[in-house]
């Protein structure tokens, strides 16, 4: 058993950094995010940097973890709550890689 910080410590052997951003507008159905997801995600940046749908991202997703990972994005927007799961992704340029999406549901006037 280790120690927190030494369990905080070895994260990175874990969760390799990507440091992307990425956003969702959900009544448009586009996902926006930056150069380093592009790559993992494999989307352009020209695509990505202007929207993909949530279902083209979808499918750069391991096929074992969609279920899951659409059932934490419909908990989230359920209770205007937080996102926060692991997952793979593959693309022809990084190949299949494990990363980490947190996110926060962030809701205007209407809902």
């Amino acid at each position: 058993m280790t120690s927190a910080p030494e369990h905080d410590q070895n994260m990175h052997l874990r969760y390799p950094p990507i440091d992307g951003f990425w956003t969702w507008d959900v009544k448009r159905d586009r996902v926006y995010g930056d150069a380093n997801l592009s790559d993992y995600f494999g989307l352009t940046l020209d695509e990505f940097s202007h929207g993909a749908s949530l279902e083209r991202c979808m499918q750069s997703i391991d096929v074992d973890d969609r279920p899951r990972v659409r059932l934490a994005i419909r908990k989230a927007i359920e209770r205007k709550s937080g996102f926060r799961e692991v997952y793979r992704v593959r693309s022809e340029k990084m190949g299949l890689r494990k990363i980490l999406a947190v996110g926060q549901c962030c809701v205007d006037g209407v809902g």
